[in-house]
């Protein structure tokens, strides 16, 4: 009987061990100012704290490592989190995600050695699935990267009739798209150079209809996502100031790239799924603006002449305005703005990851 109270007593209790979400948050918040306090950061600290809020998904991975709770969650979480991190302080470009997304088998293979290695008692299991996890990926990231030759094509467009307004719908699945204005095009109003991977092919669609001209040029057959070191892969295009523009681009993973200085422009839509956005906003002009991304980042360029009124809806992005604008009800005003002003434009920009900056041109 003294033998078993013996045993029972030395039977060990469960131990619990806390999260480590909030003690990492405090040594990076703390890391941050020390930094900052000894002049080796410069800029914002709160910014750069703000950058770093990706850090809870690489704790969310490390703490369900140690709690040995598998492998294929903590790749995820420490991937996705180390990838924003890296977006936000412009070591990655933001079009790096699309390239990412095609990585989706990766985790099959993360549950895979989940059942093998994951759930082991010993800590080694999954370290070690977590090792060969990342290497499967880096793998696959270098062999992905390899690049096919790109075809180029030149592309016109004058339309036979009168045309006071025109109409552009460009629809590339991914790659680089950059517009700017060409004050030589005379009755060309579009026209510049498609860079095609092989096998990719544009389509072309153009019509008038009471003097207003309609353009479409959409994209199909894209089989590959990073362009060859030598070649750049995606579509230089530019407009005829001579005719008022309504520009809708839409484009899956890559950069946009729009210059509209000296343009004319009626209406501007953007979207963007995963990569960069840097629209420059012309002079001139009474015109509204939709520009909205899911993953990346946003840049737009704000002559002075310009009056801004800026509705945003940030969700997990940074939002950066210059700090002469004021804030009304989260609604963004340039100095001097009034409705009704001569030259003025509502921007509606909405980001769900990553960060919007508008600026000074």
């Amino acid at each position: 009987m003294s033998e078993n109270k013996v045993t029972e007593n030395k039977e060990e209790k469960p131990h619990f061990r806390g999260s480590i979400i909030a003690p990492l948050i405090l040594l990076t918040i703390g890391i941050v100012f020390l930094l900052k306090n000894t002049n080796v950061l410069t800029g914002d600290a709160w910014d750069t704290i703000l950058k770093l809020w990706p850090l809870i998904f690489v704790a969310l991975g490390i703490d369900s490592i140690l709690r040995r709770d598998g492998v294929a969650g903590p790749v995820f979480w420490i991937g996705l989190g180390t990838v924003i991190i890296l977006s936000n302080f412009g070591v990655l470009a933001w079009s790096v995600w699309g390239l990412l997304l095609r990585m989706w088998p990766v985790l099959l293979i993360a549950i895979g050695l989940d059942i093998v290695l994951g759930r082991r008692r010993s800590i080694w299991g999954p370290l070690a699935a977590f090792v060969i996890i990342i290497a499967v990926l880096v793998g696959a990231l270098l062999l992905v990267g390899v690049g096919t030759p790109t075809v180029d094509e030149q592309i016109s467009w004058a339309p036979a009739g009168e045309v006071n307004q025109a109409v552009a719908n460009l629809n590339p699945a991914v790659g680089d798209l950059t517009v700017a204005a060409n004050p030589e095009s005379g009755s060309i109003l579009l026209d510049g150079a498609l860079h095609k991977r092989q096998g990719e092919i544009v389509y072309q669609n153009d019509s008038i209809a009471n003097g207003i001209g309609t353009i479409t040029l959409r994209s199909e057959g894209v089989q590959a996502f990073l362009p060859d070191n030598n070649a750049s892969w995606g579509w230089n295009l530019d407009f005829s100031p001579a005719v008022s523009w309504t520009l809708n681009a839409d484009m899956g993973v890559g950069e946009i790239n729009l210059d509209l200085t000296g343009l004319a422009i009626q209406e501007l839509d953007v979207n963007m799924g995963v990569g960069e956005i840097t629209v420059i906003l012309p002079e001139k002009g009474d015109f509204s603006a939709s520009i909205s991304g899911a993953i990346g980042e946003m840049v737009i360029l704000v002559p002075q002449e310009l009056a801004v009124r800026i509705e945003s809806d940030t969700g997990l992005a940074n939002l950066n305005v210059p700090a002469d604008f004021s804030n009304q009800d989260d609604t963004y005003l340039s100095p001097g703005y009034e409705a009704g002003a001569a030259n003025q434009v509502l921007l509606d920009l909405s980001q769900a990851i990553g960060s919007i900056s508008v600026r000074y041109k």
